[in-house]
């Protein structure tokens, strides 16, 4: 309590304690969407953490990143699990951060004043899918070298600023070392920042606002339970069960590391029948199961970026009577498949 009293003197948690004490989550049919939000934070947390972790022996550089990951896996004690922890917690947090999106567009609870909370959303899925497309060349094996090289390549036929943006996500005119430590920069220190202030941001509107109800839920009919320790607790135990799956997944299916990148294998683009572009490759003697890996790579890439980055479109912020609505059109998803950091 002495300890309480001297926080409570120097930082004023007063309102603070308050708010947590007088929030409650509604408790209907579809409370099951409202721990999505949690999940998703905490697959966001350990990624943090289990990132950290492979910071402490990663080198971000051409020559000496795929020996780092090599030796995280084989000489660092546990370094397999935490990298095949930090890979699978970044698929699982795209999946649920889809479904959390999803959730939340079709109970409408972006419905006013939570105009903002869904803004602020909308910015974290679009800078979750930024991390995985920047962590994903970091192993520096061929997938990934070839995969980043098409995904470069897609944003510089954008027009008036393709090229620019090209040489800007390459740090020059190819895929090179100075693309590695571009992309390192990008996922451990710039969208890190970027990201807490928005996750921040978006966690405080929440606890503010409160949970939206579903339209067709009547307010004073609905019960309720207190945010601490009810929801909270349940929040946990849902974690819990998110790391024994992470755990399983690690163990049962550890992250492979593949072979080192090619720089001398290139890829030019064509033309198919249809008169739509593709890529292939000039060296003829690439193995079949190599072709096929990276032509599986460049389609991932092509299926997340055939559509605007902001492709999904914001709805209606107001609500038209019953009998006016029509049957809720789903924007059209980012991206159809997620990419893993650290592969």
């Amino acid at each position: 309590m002495k300890t309480l009293a001297w926080l409570e003197e120097r930082l004023g948690l007063e309102p603070v304690l308050k708010l947590v004490e007088k929030k409650t989550v509604p408790i209907h049919r579809h409370s099951i969407w409202y721990y999505l939000g949690g999940m998703t934070l905490f697959l966001f947390v350990t990624q943090v953490v289990t990132g950290i972790l492979l910071l402490l022996y990663y080198r971000p550089s051409s020559d000496g990143a795929y020996e780092s990951v090599q030796f995280i896996m084989g000489q660092v004690s546990f370094g397999w699990l935490v990298r095949s922890i930090h890979s699978w917690s970044a698929n699982l947090m795209i999946g649920t951060l889809f479904i959390h999106m999803f959730s939340v567009f079709l109970t409408k609870a972006y419905r006013p004043p939570r105009e903002l909370t869904w803004i602020s959303g909308a910015v974290l899925l679009f800078l979750a899918l930024t991390f995985g497309f920047s962590g994903y060349l970091l192993p520096w094996n061929k997938v990934s070298f070839f995969a980043t090289r098409v995904g470069t390549q897609i944003a510089g036929v954008v027009p008036g600023i393709g090229t620019f943006l090209l040489r800007f996500l390459r740090g020059g005119d190819d895929v090179t070392g100075a693309t590695l430590t571009r992309f390192y920069g990008f996922h451990v220190a710039i969208l890190p920042a970027i990201t807490a202030l928005f996750l921040g941001v978006h966690v405080w509107l929440v606890q503010k606002q409160g949970m939206s109800l579903p339209l067709g839920e009547d307010e004073s009919q609905v019960k309720t339970m207190k945010f601490v320790p009810n929801f909270l607790l349940r929040d946990a135990m849902g974690w819990l069960l998110a790391l024994g799956l992470l755990a399983a997944l690690s163990a049962l299916f550890p992250w492979e590391l593949g072979r080192r990148p090619i720089p001398s294998l290139r890829l030019r683009p064509a033309s198919n029948r249809n008169g739509t572009s593709c890529f292939c490759f000039r060296r003829s003697n690439t193995s079949l199961l190599e072709w096929r890996l990276s032509m599986a790579t460049c389609w991932e890439f092509w299926s997340w970026a055939r559509e605007p980055l902001c492709g999904f479109s914001f709805p209606s912020w107001t609500v038209k009577p019953r009998a006016e609505r029509r049957a809720p059109c789903l924007p059209p998803s980012v991206g159809s498949s997620s990419f893993t950091s650290w592969e």
